[in-house]
């Protein structure tokens, strides 16, 4: 009888330190699914971040670049780029871009493409457009200068870069 008394308390303790052993691991497991998930949106955040700072780049390219002034876009080049048919293959290949749009925001624009023969009268610039699959797309805000000969005087407008392909991806 006294051996069986013994026995139950060894079982009892045993079950103890088993619940105890289940209750630290689920707390355990909770906490790093917690630690992971945290780790995802901070890598999502800093992939995003990588992706502006490239858009922003890009205004900088010397192709695009308004003297003076860090983040603005030549918009007068931008268009003469686009005119002239190379800059597609070319922006496509330096950047790894699919897709690479620049948008006229303010002052509002009419609708269009800007082309040689509707510039300045129109709202957004495609660069680069390779038609495959895009992916999901970026932007960023930029400034959008030009000469304006009438005044005689540089004018510059809110713009947005957008652009998607592998080397936002990579980021």
């Amino acid at each position: 009888m006294m051996n069986n008394k013994g026995q139950i308390k060894i079982q009892e303790m045993a079950f103890v330190l088993m619940a105890i052993f289940v209750f630290f691991a689920l707390v355990g497991l909770m906490f790093i699914s917690y630690r992971v998930s945290n780790l995802r949106e901070g890598s999502e955040v800093i992939k995003e971040d990588a992706t502006k700072e490239l858009l922003k780049n890009i205004a900088n390219t010397p192709e695009l670049s308004w003297a003076g002034c860090s983040n603005c876009i030549d918009l007068d080049k931008a268009v003469v780029l686009n005119g002239n048919g190379s800059s597609e293959e070319q922006y496509a290949g330096l950047f790894g871009l699919n897709y690479m749009k620049i948008e006229r925001i303010y002052p509002k624009r009419e609708d269009g493409e800007c082309i040689l023969g509707a510039y300045p009268r129109c709202s957004e610039l495609t660069l680069v457009d390779t038609k495959e699959v895009k992916g999901t797309s970026s932007s960023a805000f930029v400034a959008l200068c030009k000469w304006d000969g009438e005044l005689n005087t540089e004018v510059c407008e809110l713009g947005r870069v957008i652009a998607s392909g592998s080397g936002l991806n990579e980021n």
